[in-house]
């Protein structure tokens, strides 16, 4: 069976009808994840609407901490604000599968790990939970800081970020939070297409694993990655790290995504930002015809040699681009093909004793339009900063709230605007992308991550049954 690429939900079920096997299968799915159903008034209805299941359990990994390549883990932390209706019922450390406890301060519960936490969360209303891992660091070997939300697993993830070659290293962490064991396996792309082998390895339940790919694909300067997870599925998360010699050049870690798409957004790429490139990779059956443009507080910008340009089947492209002046930009993306895409550069800070510039890198991942974005934005590290962008990639103006603030987003514009830590919630009139840059003053200077904001609507854990007419 060949997998087809779509954003549609993996929770699709076709039929004209809910018969009765369906619903004993819905039924088992919902007692596996010891979710509670009450059908109310949909019971007896076609099924043409998504029928949510409000009151249920269910468990979400959090990728906290840091592992390097020669097995030292940094400590980090998982920050969760308090919500009516929501309820952590277990707190596990997946790399030691024991429980962890929470230190409580005003409305924020924080768990501080070396290891990824897997959560095990009771909702009993239609929101999304507000979990937000941060890990700094800043030492003579490493520099970086990880910015990410806590997630629910699926079967299959893909990752377009990572490089083996020398002086760089790419680590894969897959985490099971569920009372079950997950098969793993991988497959990859570089620039000459797919690579032969598909590595597998099992994920205990309430666990984690971590694999340095230069194990499986030695000397790859671009990486793509398909993860895909029996039973109850997994969340991955990689790792990308330099090092010139012994000079830290930089560390980011990114959440792998859901499915490629023919249109794509990366939100918040800065001016400042040194040797920026944007990797793509062509996930379609024909050759992919790929446009690239920049949407800036001044509207539409162009960069040489992105005006249109061809992708093969399965390859991975990387294009420059060194160019960008706006103070903040977002690339977008448009192809015949679905693609997947990251954008990624460097900021350098001060030398060290071998006359050697550390830096800190930073990735870009895809942003998915809505109306409404929800995070949680820690107060943590010296003088932390955030800023917000905004892009519209339509023809009409759209009018945003940010935290009660009114701003315009103009066609085909993005926008920034500074905030300040703690809850962000932003409702816009029609779709729009978001992201959020946070900045720390290190020791040898800034260091910084991204955030892709995602749709808070559809955040909320629920089973969908669909069958079209």
């Amino acid at each position: 069976m060949k997998l087809k690429w779509s954003a549609k939900s993996a929770a699709r079920v076709t039929g004209a009808a809910l018969t009765g096997g369906l619903a004993v299968a819905a039924l088992a799915a919902v007692a596996n994840s010891q979710s509670s159903i009450d059908f109310g008034d949909d019971l007896g209805k076609p099924i043409q609407e998504i029928v949510s299941l409000p009151d249920q359990t269910y468990d979400m990994a959090c990728a906290v901490g840091l592992e390097t390549e020669f097995g030292d883990k940094l400590e980090g932390k998982l920050l969760i604000q308090n919500q009516p209706g929501i309820e952590i019922l277990e707190a596990t450390n997946l790399g030691t599968g024991e429980a962890i406890t929470s230190a409580q301060s005003g409305d924020t519960l924080s768990y501080t790990s070396k290891d990824p936490i897997g959560l095990r969360v009771h909702s009993s209303e239609p929101v999304n939970l507000l979990a937000t891992t941060v890990t700094m660091a800043d030492t003579a070997d490493v520099r970086g800081l990880t910015l990410d939300e806590c997630r629910t697993a699926t079967n299959y993830t893909w990752l377009n970020v990572g490089s083996t070659t020398v002086g760089e290293s790419a680590l894969l962490t897959v985490m099971n939070p569920s009372k079950q064991a997950s098969e793993v396996t991988l497959r990859a792309w570089t620039g000459s297409g797919s690579l032969e082998g598909a590595p597998a390895f099992t994920v205990r339940p309430n666990s984690s694993q971590t694999v340095n790919l230069a194990a499986f694909y030695p000397d790859e300067e671009r990486l793509a990655l398909e993860v895909h997870a029996s039973g109850p599925g997994v969340v991955s998360t990689l790792r990308t790290a330099g090092v010139d010699g012994l000079t830290p050049r930089g560390t980011d870690q990114v959440s792998a995504v859901n499915a490629a798409s023919t249109s794509v957004a990366l939100v918040g790429v800065e001016k400042g930002i040194l040797e920026p490139k944007l990797r793509l990779i062509n996930m379609g059956e024909e050759d992919a015809e790929v446009s690239v443009q920049l949407l800036t507080e001044k509207g539409v910008e162009m960069l040489p040699g992105t005006e249109s340009f061809i992708i093969d089947p399965g390859a991975v492209f990387q294009l420059s681009l060194d160019g960008i002046s706006a103070e903040g930009a977002t690339i977008l993306v448009d192809s015949t093909e679905p693609v997947l895409a990251s954008a990624f550069g460097h900021i350098d800070a001060t030398k060290d004793e071998d006359d050697k510039k550390r830096a800190d890198r930073v990735v870009w991942m895809p942003s998915t339009p809505a109306e409404s974005f929800r995070a949680f934005l820690p107060n943590e590290g010296k003088k932390p900063e955030y800023t917000l962008f905004l892009a519209n990639p339509g023809d009409s103006a759209i009018d945003v709230e940010v935290n009660g603030t009114a701003l315009r987003v103009e066609a085909h514009h993005t926008r920034t605007h500074k905030i300040a830590p703690g809850v962000l919630e932003v409702s816009a009139q029609a779709p729009i992308h978001a992201g959020v840059n946070m900045r720390v003053e290190g020791a040898a200077g800034p260091i910084i991550s991204s955030l892709a904001l995602q749709d808070a609507s559809s955040d909320t854990r629920t089973i969908s049954l669909i069958a079209p007419q």
